[in-house]
């Protein structure tokens, strides 16, 4: 273990030793990177408002926070009466978080861990853990998720009684409509410098895109596909560099709102704090005020035809590769029914079946 508050520089790691198994974190060292998450107000703010208006559940507390970063939360933590707060952060910013938090007059009460949760003692015996608090999510809920080492620490740590803030996540699908855009992102690769460089347009649809869509852009209703709850889910494999295991599979239903085209999908998540006074709720949908989340958009690569009430039936699937859910595949299989008009006038077939796979990932 690496407790900061006895050698503030103790195993950090200089830069130009740094191995590609350290660029992960090493990644999370750069203050462009703290600085876009504290920007990200509609995040911070939800969080800040979970744990220092529900000072009933954390006064005279032990808590954990996994993958503290600059400390933010740690802060609110011991703001809300927290008895001692353990911060674990694998990154170098570990060293910035501690003098944040002796210059805030903090250190009494926030210890600094430096290194991955699932490898460090963080001082206290197992199961003792009162709150374990992480903003665990990442791009299309799973990449670069630290929901692992959540589960890692709760199993490990937190008291049968326990509590994960946030500790619900719901990710949702629908199919959207936004022609001008992926034509935009397709052709732009026609013409570069007098150059056609159309060979890089399938990299363009196998690649998640994550930006904000349009409520208007939405054909369909959302539908449902994941409900992880923190506090009772099994963890996932041991993961290895090389690994590939599935995460989780659903099925979905969309209905057609109106006749259009289906360029793509998209996905969004919502985060919940169950366990505060008044449950509290934390968005990513295209109808809420923009996060650093954002969507992530799923493009085919063969646009789709609906009429309104039309439907489509599927089954998405995440696979993780390498650790730290830097590497995520997502499997669409999905089935669109033929209306019955066209099924009376042609002999076209009763459904039209569909496979794409997409992968998002950190270098």
């Amino acid at each position: 273990m690496t407790n900061l508050n006895e050698n503030k520089m103790e195993g950090v790691q200089s830069q130009e030793h740094l191995t590609s198994k350290d660029f992960y974190w090493n990644n999370f060292s750069h203050f462009r990177t703290h600085e876009q998450l504290l920007k990200d107000t509609e995040r911070v703010e939800i969080f800040k408002k979970a744990i220092t208006q529900n000072r009933h559940l954390f006064q005279n507390k032990v808590v954990l926070d996994v993958g503290c970063g600059t400390g933010i939360l740690s802060l609110f933590a011991a703001q809300a009466g927290a008895k001692e707060v353990i911060a674990v952060e694998c990154s170098e910013i570990i060293t910035q978080a501690q003098q944040i938090i002796t210059d805030n007059n903090f250190s009494h009460i926030i210890r600094c861990v430096r290194g991955k949760i699932e490898n460090v003692d963080i001082g206290v015996p197992k199961n003792s853990v009162d709150i374990i608090i992480a903003d665990w999510m990442g791009f299309a809920l799973f990449q670069e998720s630290l929901i692992e080492g959540v589960l890692f620490a709760r199993d490990t740590w937190l008291k049968p009684d326990g509590l994960i803030l946030p500790d619900r996540a719901y990710l949702y699908i629908a199919a959207v409509e936004d022609g001008e855009y992926k034509s935009e992102k397709l052709t732009y690769w026609r013409n570069i410098y007098g150059f056609d460089l159309s060979p890089m347009q399938p990299l363009v649809l196998r690649e998640p895109l994550i930006d904000t869509i349009s409520p208007e852009a939405i054909v369909t209703n959302f539908s449902r596909v994941i409900l992880l709850d923190l506090q009772k889910m099994p963890r996932f494999s041991n993961p290895t560099e090389e690994s590939l295991f599935k995460i989780v599979e659903s099925n979905f239903e969309l209905n057609a709102q109106r006749n259009d085209k289906v360029h793509g999908f998209t996905l969004y998540y919502d985060i919940e704090f169950s366990k505060c006074h008044k449950p509290i709720y934390f968005s990513t949908s295209p109808n809420s005020r923009s996060t650093g989340f954002k969507q992530t958009i799923l493009w085919l690569s063969r646009d789709i035809s609906l009429t309104n009430n039309q439907n489509i039936s599927g089954k998405i699937t995440f696979k993780m590769r390498g650790v730290n859910f830097k590497h995520l595949e997502i499997i669409l299989n999905f089935e669109v029914q033929a209306t019955k008009s066209s099924r009376m006038t042609s002999n076209s077939p009763s459904k039209q079946s569909f496979e794409q796979h997409f992968y998002l990932s950190t270098s």
